[in-house]
């Protein structure tokens, strides 16, 4: 498993065999069932087309930034993720600082970090994702997937 670091800089450190992912956006805070079965997806799409698994997630989590006083208490620490995602056979961790930049990013932006940074075979988006707010966006990934004959899952 690899980590990369919680800000912007981290994409940076990716190396060319990293890109190509397989990959799945959320907190997987507690990495429960749910999430193991997108996880399970995620790994089984990666060894298939033989490419990284990797997961996106943000810190501080988006419902902390937006109101730190009533978001949920966390169920696991974010080195506990990584462990777990690990056992789960995710490759890589992807963790983006959610700030002000990141809360205002167009859909398109985000569509170039999958696209041109990361150069993503397939994504795997779950409810947590739409219940977020980012739905715009998860529609705005999955019209440019089809357009590119990608994977939405």
């Amino acid at each position: 498993m690899t980590e990369y670091g919680s800000d912007q800089e981290g994409i940076h450190n990716l190396q060319p065999r990293h890109r190509g992912c397989i990959v799945t956006i959320g907190n997987f805070d507690g990495v429960h069932l749910g999430h193991q079965a997108i996880l399970r997806q995620v790994k089984q799409k990666s060894l298939e087309l033989g490419a990284p698994s990797m997961l996106i997630c943000f810190e501080p989590q988006p419902k902390e930034f937006f109101d730190a006083f009533s978001a949920p208490a966390r169920l696991t620490r974010f080195r506990e993720k990584v462990v777990l995602l690990a056992e789960q056979g995710i490759d890589l961790v992807l963790c983006l600082k959610f700030d002000e930049k990141t809360r205002s990013m167009s859909a398109p932006a985000f569509i170039d970090l999958l696209v041109k940074d990361l150069q993503v075979r397939a994504v795997f988006a779950g409810d947590e994702m739409l219940a977020s707010g980012m739905t715009v966006a998860v529609i705005s990934i999955c019209c440019w997937l089809l357009v590119k004959n990608m994977t939405l899952r």
